[in-house]
């Protein structure tokens, strides 16, 4: 039987529309199961991937809700299969455990800052002052953390006098235990934030700001148990470390000029110094903080 062929098609007869019943759609991602031992590797990961939220606008998230979004996207990242449209099935055991080294990375915080504190500030009456101890301190904390004129008085150096009167010098945030405790938590702790640092320098600037920001809240909450107060308990956490946050990040946002090159000469000389501790052998790299006695 001969074989007839169609005749030809002009493309003007021919249609470019493809009918609604065939058009592509989007599947949705196949959920997988996995053994017991890649759920760990998985709990594991995340809890490395959400210390990536200290260099970000999301360092102080404290609420149950932005906890809630970071330990979800930590564990996205940490079961994305790139190419591959599959979502790894979790379990709440494995987002509770990825909770918890997000609270733990505050407290490592907090203890680094108290650890330290003494070091930094002028808490003791001079040799010749009439002032006892206790009026002694508490006079110079308030006058660093409760001035309204200058509420980031203690980012900044200061001098002090016999009678507790504070003195803050020209500069930009630069009092140095916050330089000091953004090295070591950035390079020389546990947590492994160096690693998520971006490859150029102007986003590392960037991200520096959200890590001096987070250091500057914690030194707050710090100061602000050493006022003489009743005893009670005072709450150390994300959110109410959250406020001096902002107002830091909005504060370095707001420089310009001067101010922002003396910043950003200070932030590249944080780098300099953070990366040679990383070059380092492990000892030279804990004897950053050795005499204040972090672990």
């Amino acid at each position: 039987m001969p074989i007839t062929i169609p005749t030809a098609t002009t493309s003007q007869s021919m249609s470019t529309t493809i009918p609604t019943t065939v058009q592509p759609t989007a599947s949705a991602p196949v959920v997988i199961d996995v053994r017991p031992k890649v759920r760990k590797q998985i709990v594991i990961r995340a809890k490395k991937r959400i210390m990536r939220f200290i260099l970000t606008t999301s360092a102080m998230a404290g609420t149950d809700n932005e906890r809630v979004t970071l330990v979800s996207l930590a564990i996205s990242e940490a079961t994305s299969m790139l190419g591959m449209n599959v979502t790894i099935k979790t379990t709440s055991s494995q987002h509770q455990q990825v909770m918890v080294a997000w609270n733990n990375t505050f407290r490592k915080l907090l203890v680094m800052v108290w650890s330290c504190l003494g070091l930094g500030y002028s808490f003791y009456p001079l040799l010749d002052s009439n002032l006892t101890p206790v009026e002694f301190w508490g006079r110079v904390i308030a006058a660093l953390i409760n001035d309204t004129h200058n509420p980031l008085a203690f980012m900044h150096k200061f001098t002090v006098d016999a009678d507790a009167n504070i003195t803050i010098l020209q500069g930009v945030l630069d009092n140095p235990l916050i330089f000091h405790i953004v090295i070591h938590l950035i390079w020389c702790s546990d947590l492994g934030i160096s690693e998520f640092l971006s490859a150029t320098t102007p986003h590392q600037l960037q991200q520096l700001d959200y890590a001096i920001a987070a250091v500057g809240a914690a030194v707050k909450l710090a100061l602000r148990e050493q006022i003489p107060h009743p005893p009670v308990i005072l709450p150390f956490t994300q959110v109410e470390g959250s406020e001096t946050f902002n107002a830091i990040v909005h504060h370095i946002g707001g420089l310009d000029g001067v101010q922002k090159i003396i910043l950003d000469h200070w932030k590249s000389h944080m780098l300099n110094i953070g990366n040679s501790q990383v070059l380092s052998t492990n000892v030279l790299a804990q004897l950053d903080m050795m005499m204040a006695g972090v672990q």
